[in-house]
């Protein structure tokens, strides 16, 4: 059943995305354990992004040849796999089953566009924002459970490992559906969709730095407080990755994002000047919802106007999202509040970058006509 499809992609992603981050928020505990510094526990966050910008590419290649089905699959697999071998005793087993999981990611998250193109043609947009949320309760469940659990922790990597055997298991029957292709003028070059791919880097890099320099950006703010205000960012991500998708059905990609791409500029520009706690709050819930709302709308419109290349393009996106996502919060956040002392520098420096990008959004007008022709 496609239901059943559906619903075991979208636990993967989940489940991958609590796996990548699960440890972040248990630093010192996995330090203790395995006799290492707190840094080398940061690796194991920044190895996925890592992975991803030299795998993403050719598994783009394998899902326009084999098909979303298989590959989302192949990877859930490859997850289950490496997370019962994390449960092995040492710090080797951990790094290799953390490589396994981040090796599997891009099978899962590149699958995402050709997936709902193929399952649900006319829901695509919100197939895709649903997947977008999934990565955020995933990310939401990685970062607030393990703190709960450090008694059990062993106990929870076990869930994990077992939660991915049972879907992988469901998403098997989807490997025999007919591998849909839909039509497509087939000449799109990848080039040609840049700015989706700056725009893709420059949000995916603010939205990492942000969440990475939080506690720096809001230094005035309590532990509490900032953790309120970085819930609130992804609260608001959740909603709008949503929403956003279906309102494109009414208004059209392009126009939808020449909407809110300008309105995300100016969040980004005034996020660290803004003082009041509940100021805050709104203006990471409205950042969220604007920025990772736009971020499926994004994938769905370079996927559509060439669904015969969805998987490359697909896999191009999320390629220049982490390739931003490693490039912004480990360069230019450090470089430039080392350098200003303030944290709004590098955030206004990010929302200039994203204005640039945004100035050529509308030439992704004509593509997009073409997709639906």
């Amino acid at each position: 059943m496609k239901s059943i499809a559906l619903v075991s992609f979208l636990a993967l992603v989940a489940v991958n995305q609590l796996s990548w981050i699960e440890f972040s928020s248990i630093t010192n505990f996995v330090a203790a354990t395995y006799h290492v510094s707190a840094f080398d526990v940061g690796l194991f966050v920044i190895l996925f992004p890592l992975v991803y910008i030299l795998t993403s590419l050719p598994v783009g290649w394998f899902i326009d040849s084999k098909g979303p089905y298989l590959s989302v699959t192949l990877g859930g697999a490859l997850m289950t796999v490496s997370s019962f071998v994390r449960l092995a005793h040492g710090l080797f087993p951990l790094v290799i089953g953390q490589l396994g999981i981040a090796v599997a990611q891009p099978f899962l998250l590149n699958s995402t566009a050709k997936f709902a193109e193929s399952l649900y043609p006319s829901r695509a947009s919100l197939i895709i924002g649903a997947e977008t949320a999934a990565v955020f309760v995933g990310i939401a469940l990685g970062l607030g459970v393990p703190p709960l659990v450090l008694g059990d922790f062993l106990y929870f990597l076990l869930a994990s490992a077992v939660t991915s055997l049972v879907f992988t298991a469901l998403s098997l029957p989807s490997t025999k559906y007919p591998f849909v292709v839909l039509k497509g003028r087939g000449s799109v070059h990848l080039r040609e969709l840049w700015p989706v791919y700056y725009v893709v880097g420059v949000g995916m890099g603010l939205f990492i730095g942000v969440l990475t320099w939080i506690s720096q950006i809001l230094a005035q703010f309590s532990d509490a407080q900032v953790g309120l205000v970085g819930t609130s960012l992804v609260l608001g991500g959740m909603i709008g990755s949503v929403i956003l998708p279906a309102v494109t059905y009414r208004t059209g990609k392009v126009r939808l994002l020449l909407a809110v791409l300008p309105a995300v500029v100016v969040l980004s520009a005034i996020y660290a000047l803004v003082s009041s706690l509940y100021a805050q709050v709104v203006v990471n819930v409205a950042l969220g919802f604007l920025m990772v709302g736009a971020f499926p709308v994004l994938i769905d419109l370079a996927a559509s106007i060439d669904p015969k290349q969805a998987g490359v393009v697909n896999s191009a996106v999320w390629f220049f999202g982490n390739l931003g996502g490693v490039a912004i919060p480990l360069g230019a956040f450090p470089l430039l509040s080392g350098v200003w002392i303030h944290y709004s520098v590098p955030m206004i420096a990010s929302s200039a970058l994203l204005a640039v990008g945004v100035a050529f959004v509308p030439r992704l007008k004509s593509l997009e006509e073409v997709g639906h022709s």
